[in-house]
């Protein structure tokens, strides 16, 4: 892998070894490196800064297309690919292997997924007017299935403006009569914690 290319796109995976600091370029993909060995993307800019240890020969390409967003849970890496709807999961345990077969389609909705986070174990999966929640249910072949009655009837307006605030999710919503809300969940249900106009 060329350390000095502006156009690295994809998720990668790192090995630490002789205690380098790189800061690398990205001009297709933004990302960003977390603790748990996952490359994820994030809004703004196309610039970061590899902490820790770090050795430029041991970067390894994991997926160069489809993932829209990245989150890690229980040794999981969990690639959504808002173009098709899907998700796809690591092998556990191993973020450089994905098994073609470790998908999942959205069924539960018409409309696509655009967004996801993961809070305290949970997967918010957010369409742009419907939203849904899955858990790891220890399920084979893929482990991750909906949570019953986690279905929400506020999708996303703006897919990078979920966030955590404390232990819950806040992000501007949308749904079939329009959008512009703040919504903060409220267990599984959406709460507006925006004002009025």
């Amino acid at each position: 892998l060329d350390m000095s290319s502006s156009s690295i796109t994809g998720i990668f995976d790192a090995e630490y070894s002789n205690g380098t600091s790189w800061t690398i370029s990205f001009i297709d993909r933004k990302l960003k490196y977390d603790n748990s060995g996952v490359w994820t993307q994030v809004p703004g800019g196309g610039t970061f800064t590899v902490a820790g240890d770090v050795d430029a020969n041991t970067f390894v390409l994991i997926l160069d297309s489809g993932a829209t967003m990245c989150d890690f849970l229980d040794t999981f890496v969990l690639v959504l690919d808002a173009a098709t709807s899907t998700l796809r999961v690591s092998e556990p345990a191993d973020c450089s292997l994905f098994d073609p077969t470790q998908i999942a389609q959205r069924t539960a909705g018409a409309d696509k997924w655009i967004a996801m986070k993961v809070i305290h174990g949970d997967i918010w999966l957010l369409g742009s007017e419907t939203s849904e929640v899955w858990y790891n249910a220890g399920l084979s072949p893929f482990p991750f299935a909906p949570r019953p009655g986690a279905f929400l009837q506020q999708g996303c307006a703006a897919p990078f403006s979920l966030a955590q605030l404390n232990s819950t999710l806040v992000w501007l919503s949308h749904n079939e009569q329009g959008g512009g809300m703040v919504q903060r969940a409220d267990g599984y249900a959406p709460s507006r914690i925006s004002t009025h106009p």
